[in-house]
């Protein structure tokens, strides 16, 4: 999840429980002062019709208007005594001249006149638009809660994301940074402290790596050119020994043991100088290369060792298979891979190389699957250690990298598969 993403959800928790209690106060506080407005009037009207009957000015029982009802019943003094206060309640009642029972609030008023009978005094005013209004208040209130909640919301989210820029900047340039690439420090101008030192941090860093990169860049190259001499020193002079015609049997053997891994270390010397000139870009250099010849022509190479083992090959389309990357390349990555097929195919086995127009898929005969995890590190052999030194596949992962290619492995149905997506 983003970062911002994380922010507006964590505000949107805390704002929607803020603005639901804001809402329950806000709506339950009018409610009650509704309340209390149609209460107050009750109270009112009842002192009035209590002055008039005591007064006699009106002895009427019962009367009505077009906001209240009146009914006055003369109670025993045992119910005025338990019913003494005032009291409100909410209930049907019909009213003269509307139809049907209306929703009304009653005060219910115990007096006594000057003759000691007790009267009690239901008022009643009709609360049916009162209803209309809790519901509407109600339904408001809804709407003001979304709408407060959106607006906040989106002026966060602009803020945030307006404040956040340096931050995101920051990051797509680090996304895009390369070591190989001789990349500008970072120019984020920004006024937030964090963001500043955030910004130096980063360039600190970078500058670290770039001298750690170079360093270990110039001791492989160093380390690999001075070996190639008295490697090629030592050789040279076994092979100059082997041409002695009075070599015992055991000496012969004994220079053939040696020669054995001065070769493999050759290789391995070979290959490490290779995997560096890559890594460092020595081969920009790029032309047209037609793959599908280069394919054939290291099949054609390497039909010797394929007839060792027993080992069929099959090219499975002629099609031309024209691609923008450097020859040398093109020949190293095609090499790599029918060499590591040989290499894992069993005596009598078969590869198989075949292309469409956006991959090309090298397989051949296996009994198990390989560690698809591990086979493309560096110095990673397996169970082939005595022909390989765990760099062939590496080389291939990084002439695809430097071109975009995506090299992957499965296997199925008893084939290796190492497929190449342009």
């Amino acid at each position: 999840m983003k970062l911002i993403s994380r922010i507006m959800l964590n505000m949107v928790l805390i704002l929607a429980v803020g603005l639901s209690v804001w809402a329950l106060v806000f709506y339950y506080s009018l409610k009650s002062r509704i309340i209390r407005e149609t209460d107050s009037a009750l109270t009112q009207v009842s002192e009035q019709i209590m002055q008039r009957y005591l007064s006699g000015q009106d002895n009427r029982q019962e009367g009505s208007n077009n906001l209240y009802t009146f009914n006055l019943i003369p109670v025993p003094e045992q119910y005025a005594q338990v019913h003494k206060n005032l009291s409100f309640s909410e209930g049907e009642k019909a009213i003269k001249g509307k139809r049907g029972e209306q929703a009304v609030r009653t005060l219910q008023t115990i007096f006594r006149t000057q003759d000691n009978q007790y009267m009690a005094l239901q008022v009643s005013t009709p609360i049916s638009a009162v209803h209309n209004l809790r519901t509407a208040l109600l339904w408001g209130i809804a709407i003001l809660y979304i709408a407060l909640l959106a607006l906040v919301l989106a002026i966060n989210y602009a803020v945030i994301q307006y404040s956040m820029r340096p931050l995101y900047n920051l990051l797509d340039w680090m996304n895009h940074f390369d070591l190989k690439s001789n990349a500008a420090p970072i120019e984020n101008k920004t006024g937030v402290q964090e963001f500043r030192q955030l910004n130096l941090a980063a360039n600190q860093q970078v500058d670290r790596m770039k001298d750690l990169y170079e360093q270990q860049r110039q001791f492989i190259d160093n380390a690999a050119h001075e070996m190639q001499t008295p490697l090629a020193v030592c050789l040279n002079q076994i092979e100059r020994l082997q041409q002695k015609a009075n070599l015992t049997e055991d000496v012969q053997m004994d220079l053939y043991k040696l020669q054995r891994p001065l070769r493999r270390l050759v290789k391995l010397h070979k290959d490490m100088l290779q995997l560096t000139r890559i890594d460092n870009g020595v081969y920009a250099e790029t032309t047209d290369v037609d793959l599908q010849a280069i394919i054939r022509q290291s099949c054609e190479d390497l039909n010797e060792i394929f007839a060792h083992k027993g080992i069929t090959y099959e090219i499975k389309s002629d099609s031309p298979l024209h691609l923008q990357m450097n020859d040398t390349l093109a020949h190293q990555l095609a090499g790599n891979l029918l060499r590591n097929a040989w290499l894992h195919t069993p005596e009598g086995g078969k590869i198989i190389v075949e292309w469409h127009h956006h991959e090309i898929i090298f397989a051949n005969s296996g009994e198990k699957a390989l560690d698809g995890k591990r086979i493309f590190e560096r110095f990673y052999q397996g169970e082939h250690k005595e022909n390989s030194n765990g760099l062939g596949l590496a080389i291939c992962m990084s002439v695809c990298k430097q071109y975009g290619f995506q090299l992957a492995y499965h296997f199925d149905s008893g084939m290796h598969r190492f497929t190449i997506q342009f």
